[in-house]
């Protein structure tokens, strides 16, 4: 049960979660065998992970090592929500979003497309359905200035908040 819980890669901007269900660890909905007592593969393949102390979890594949930071899961309400609410711009792709709260959930829309729902995972974070992981960026005052989205193909790819 010390293993699960929510970790983050900053370097590879991206979220994994492992699971305790019915005595087996699971990242995601893969069955981890242990190996050793902290370090577990994922099926027959020659990737391991090792829960290392201080909530560190190294992920080895044949390319390098990914390392993960556990992190709170965050759970925030309508009101902590609406901070985030407003128009993100990327000069870079020429794209904005539209990021709104309704009925007590986040969501990110580009016109002319259907909203994308986003559920939290940690502390500024979102699961964006069909979109990747974003994260919003806060300033030195504490206001949330823009946000990074990361999916398989790019990461964070940053969208800045335009004034309303």
């Amino acid at each position: 049960a010390a293993r699960a819980g929510l970790y983050y890669s900053e370097s590879a901007a991206e979220v994994l979660e492992l699971k305790l269900r019915d005595g087996r660890l699971l990242a995601e909905s893969t069955e981890l065998i242990p190996i050793l007592p902290d370090v577990f593969r994922p099926g027959s393949g020659r990737t391991t992970l090792t829960v290392a102390p201080g909530g560190r979890l190294d992920v080895a594949e044949p390319n390098g090592v990914t390392r993960y930071a556990r992190v709170a899961p965050a759970r925030p309400d309508a009101a902590a929500l609406a901070v985030f609410a407003g128009t993100y711009v990327s000069p870079e792709l020429g794209a904005a979003f539209t990021v709104a709260v309704r009925d007590g959930r986040l969501f990110f829309q580009q016109w002319p497309q259907a909203p994308h729902a986003a559920e939290p995972t940690f502390a500024d974070a979102f699961d964006v359905a069909g979109l990747g992981h974003a994260i919003f960026r806060r300033g030195a005052s504490g206001a949330v200035e823009a946000f990074e989205i990361s999916n398989g193909r790019c990461r964070r790819v940053r969208f800045e908040r335009r004034a309303d």
